[in-house]
């Protein structure tokens, strides 16, 4: 409690910019704890390790109409999961025909609407290529009650940003509707995504609008991608003014294999989750300080000395593992950025 309590103040001082929300997909849909018991890779459990190490503050919870229609109160028990963390929840349903708008969407939309109006820290992400079909949901969801903030699905194109700026509340106004952005780099990382990004920010800006990147990552074994990604998420957060967040693509049921492309599921060694390099270094690492980096401060240390212990099956509190030293590093840097 006490090295929770102290780098919770230390990292205040280690950033002067940074986004509102960081996080991770949790993939899968399907909650797996049973009788208040979860195994230590569930989606759960990485929601707790997550929040309560590395100071996550949104999980997106991805799952398909067809899943959700067929159970929907297993999709609930996921999205109680994750309020139960203190962390927002970004709700986030695709269909597998995105174009098409009837009244099973409208349904959906209405049926999580009122579930969870009452709920701020819930988040809605609509799937759509259809400007007409989005302003339809925005107001189905209006209509509701329902003042959660809403994203929008948007392409990095500049151009196509246009259609979804217009889009507006039954009264007119763009309050809490916002763009959903995926930034994914190549296979080889050839770039860090800042110069289209850097187009985007500039319509966002002379707009007054926000967006979140709900999905992004990069493919974990080549060195080169590290180094990418990190620059392509200090960027993000150099722009708070119109990034209001960052979603690492993907964890929860994601493969962890390391050859597996995208995975930043953390791996379970030794009785304790461990965060893999793309998701230490370049997620949290680049959102805890642009400067000093505490990532950088772990890594100097053997990594069964840095990591995370999280009991086995859950017991509803994890034991972070960190060396003095480090703690007295971060503590030294944050009250130095405080000065």
């Amino acid at each position: 409690m006490l090295v929770n309590v102290i780098t919770s103040f230390a990292f205040a001082g280690l950033t002067a910019a940074r986004v509102q929300f960081i996080g991770a997909s949790i993939t899968g849909g399907d909650p797996q704890c049973t009788a208040g018991a979860c195994p230590p890779t569930s989606g759960e459990a990485q929601m707790e390790h997550f929040a309560k190490d590395n100071m996550m503050n949104l999980f997106r919870l991805p799952i398909s109409s067809q899943s959700f229609a067929s159970d929907s109160q297993s999709y609930d028990r996921l999205v109680q999961s994750c309020i139960a963390t203190g962390a927002s929840c970004l709700l986030s349903i695709t269909s597998a025909l995105s174009n098409t708008t009837n009244t099973s969407s409208a349904s959906l939309w209405t049926q999580l609407a009122t579930k969870y109006s009452s709920t701020p820290s819930i988040l809605f992400e609509l799937s759509s290529d259809s400007s007409t079909i989005l302003q339809t949901l925005i107001t189905t969801i209006r209509t509701t009650g329902a003042t959660n903030p809403i994203l929008l699905p948007a392409t990095n194109s500049p151009p196509n940003l246009t259609p979804l700026l217009s889009l507006t509340n039954p009264d007119g106004t763009t309050s809490n509707l916002h763009l959903a952005l995926h930034a994914f780099l190549d296979a080889d990382c050839t770039t860090n995504n800042t110069a289209t990004l850097t187009e985007v920010a500039s319509v966002l800006r002379t707009a007054g609008r926000k967006a979140v990147i709900t999905e992004t990552g990069a493919a974990p074994g080549n060195p080169l991608c590290l180094v990418r990604f990190c620059e392509q998420n200090k960027f993000v957060n150099d722009n708070p003014d119109v990034f209001m967040g960052l979603v690492s693509w993907g964890a929860g049921g994601a493969e962890t294999e390391p050859e597996a492309l995208l995975s930043q599921t953390p791996l379970w060694e030794g009785g304790r989750l461990v965060d893999q390099p793309l998701m230490a270094q370049c997620v949290v690492g680049t959102w805890i300080g642009s400067t000093v980096g505490v990532s950088k401060l772990l890594q100097i240390g053997e990594p069964e000395k840095t990591g995370v212990t999280v009991d086995a099956p859950r017991s509803g509190s994890a034991r972070l593992s960190v060396p003095c030293w480090v703690v007295a590093s971060v503590l030294y840097f944050g009250i130095s950025g405080l000065l």
